[in-house]
């Protein structure tokens, strides 16, 4: 990524983006959690412990921390929990709702400290589920655009940087997409329309009854 706060020179800083976010997000977006980015550091720091200069200089939305490794490692993760996460934990009591969290299958993720962490700070969530193994997760909006690309990259494997070298459009491509979501919304339309046929039965069952019951 280009550092903004690098005043006068085009500067790349490599990062870890740390991200959550909500399968749909609400009108006023108060469940969308800030996303946390990670830099490279010789050893763990928070915000409150670098350079305030380049600090001031970071946009007021997002939550850093820093890394010798540039890792999401128990450390960084548990970091990016409390700042991103406390807030969404705090929403979820006050309406009495319960959280679902699928996050990736990352081995500082599953480690005794961090499980033991979202029972004990973050509550209002249920523990973790884990997608498989070398899953990748990317938007696919690009995909419908027809002015964008048409493959989208499957091999969790392959850097950012190399991307341009594979072609993926056999395995994930905009037209399988569309009939992917083409078949799930068939089949949510007809599962609606099943339910509907049952409750019409249920609801003429209910008033053959109260028919013959009813006292002369």
């Amino acid at each position: 990524m280009y550092d903004a706060s690098a005043k006068g020179r085009d500067l790349k800083r490599f990062c870890t983006l740390n991200l959550f976010a909500p399968l749909k997000r609400i009108a006023d977006g108060s469940n969308v959690p800030p996303p946390h980015i990670i830099f490279k550091a010789s050893g763990f720091r928070a915000m409150d412990n670098w350079d305030q200069k380049e600090v001031k200089e970071y946009h007021p939305g997002i939550i850093v921390s820093f890394q010798e490794k540039v890792w999401a490692d128990a450390c960084t993760h548990m970091h990016g929990l409390t700042h991103c996460m406390s807030p969404q934990n705090e929403r979820l009591e006050e309406s009495g709702e319960k959280g679902v969290i699928f996050e990736d299958n990352l081995t500082s993720h599953k480690t005794n400290k961090v499980m033991s962490f979202w029972g004990d700070k973050l509550p209002c969530f249920d523990e973790p589920t884990f997608l498989p193994a070398n899953m990748t997760k990317m938007p696919v909006s690009h995909c419908f655009d027809e002015a964008g690309p048409s493959n989208l990259p499957i091999n969790s494997d392959v850097s950012i940087q190399h991307l341009k070298e594979y072609d993926y459009s056999k395995e994930c491509c905009r037209v399988k997409i569309i009939l992917a979501l083409k078949d799930y919304n068939e089949k949510k339309e007809e599962a609606r329309l099943r339910a509907d046929r049952v409750r019409k039965k249920k609801a003429q069952a209910i008033a053959a009854i109260n028919t013959v019951s009813k006292p002369h």
